[in-house]
């Protein structure tokens, strides 16, 4: 069965800072996922609201499917004798182990927030195999 386990590097930070300080740090920038099997592949669907298609990138590379979404945004208000300005840049990015996957069927669709990739099984890496011993 395909492994669609979340890679991170936040191991180090977990046992210096708790597993609660990284659940607290992480949560702004989180994007929830959720990983469905399908008879011949997976669908990822997962949630980037305020994002625009441009705003996201899904790389395949090294047996590592990398999704992230990078947005620059700045607002600036004038009234009588107030200036108000906001600048906001941000960046997630959630990555998933490829193994048994066929990277060339990868496709992905984006509406109303949410980031849909499909997945194929790629059959060849997913057949068992005796290895004879010479």
């Amino acid at each position: 069965m395909f492994d669609l386990v979340p890679r991170n590097g936040q191991g180090f930070l977990n046992h210096f800072f708790g597993d609660d300080f990284y659940r607290f740090m992480d949560e702004p920038r989180s994007m929830s996922t959720d990983i469905k099997e399908t008879d011949d592949g997976y669908a990822i669907s997962m949630n980037i609201p305020g994002y625009e298609k441009g705003d996201i990138e899904i790389s395949a590379k090294n047996d590592v499917l990398t999704i992230s979404a990078e947005k620059k945004q700045e607002t600036e208000e004038k009234t009588d004798n107030y200036l108000r300005r906001e600048r906001f840049f941000g960046r997630r990015e959630r990555c998933f182990s490829l193994r048994g996957i066929d990277q060339d069927s990868i496709d992905a669709s984006y509406e109303n927030g949410v980031l849909v990739i499909n997945l194929k099984k790629d059959e060849k890496a997913l057949t068992d195999k005796t290895i004879e011993i010479k």
